[in-house]
């Protein structure tokens, strides 16, 4: 019975190998087909667009600012926020605000400072 199951194999696995030589043939003889590209004989010209010139921005009305220079977070209903270090703010909020102890006036050297510049 033995002789009967290693006869088997060996017709299954030449059976096998047979289907795995035809595949392989049949994958040699098979060509890929290239598609074909359209050719365009004329190609009526294209009116050149020029680019959009950008929107303007509105400069906002020239209102003079002060650099200031906070040592707290501070919000005040009316004039409006600083935060430690150096804060730009009008010159009507910079009088108010240099009316506390926590702020001073600080020169554009004194911020070009602060920044490393």
């Amino acid at each position: 019975m033995s002789d009967e199951l290693i006869n088997e194999e060996e017709q299954f696995l030449a059976l096998l190998q047979e289907e795995a030589e035809e595949l392989a043939a049949k994958e040699e003889a098979v060509v890929l087909d290239e598609p074909e590209v359209p050719v365009v004989e004329k190609v009526a010209p294209v009116a050149e667009e020029k680019p959009a010139k950008p929107a303007k921005v509105e400069k906002k009305t020239a209102e003079k600012t002060v650099a200031l220079l906070s040592t707290r977070n501070v919000s005040w209903n009316g004039v409006g926020k600083v935060e430690v270090g150096y804060n730009i703010v009008t010159e009507e909020q910079a009088e108010k605000w240099l009316t506390r102890n926590h702020i001073t006036l600080a020169t554009p050297e004194d911020v070009a400072k602060g920044y490393g510049l």
